[in-house]
Parts: structure tokens; C-alpha cells; sequence
């Protein structure tokens, strides 16, 4: 039986996920694709794979309320 965990105690992850989608639809909307595409590795569009990264994250954290689950379904 899973233990019972309010979930408002954990409002600050769905609070950063939305505020890094949103990051990530205004970077996709106003960065041109050529200024990001060879920050940090050639070719990997490396902030917008962090962002994203990071997003899915938090929401899956938040979803499942548990740290370990989002992080592995964040790589999914």
C-alpha cells in the first residue's frame, strides 16, 4: 500500500515544469534554430534537450510522486 502523500506538498514541481515548458515553447518560437544548434556538443541542440529534459522531470516527478520513477521516465 502505497504511503498517503499530500500532493500539494509537491506543487513546486508542477510550478517548475510549467514554467520550463514555457521556456522551452518560447525558446522554440523566438531562438532561431542556427544560434543553438552547436551550443555545447556540435549538432545536439543542447539547451533545448536540457529544458526539455528538465520539464519532464519535473512533471513526471510530480505525476508519480516519486523522484527516481521521473527521472528514469524523463530519458523515455
Amino acid at each position: 500500500m502505497l504511503q498517503d502523500r499530500p500532493r500539494s506538498r509537491y506543487i513546486p514541481l508542477l510550478i517548475l515544469s510549467a514554467v520550463a515548458y514555457s521556456l522551452l515553447i518560447l525558446g522554440i518560437i523566438y531562438i532561431p534554430p542556427s544560434a543553438v544548434v552547436n551550443f555545447g556538443l556540435p549538432n545536439s541542440y543542447a539547451p533545448f534537450t536540457f529544458i526539455f529534459f528538465c520539464a519532464h522531470f519535473f512533471l513526471f516527478s510530480y505525476i508519480f510522486l516519486n523522484s527516481t520513477r521521473g527521472y528514469i521516465l524523463s530519458f523515455l
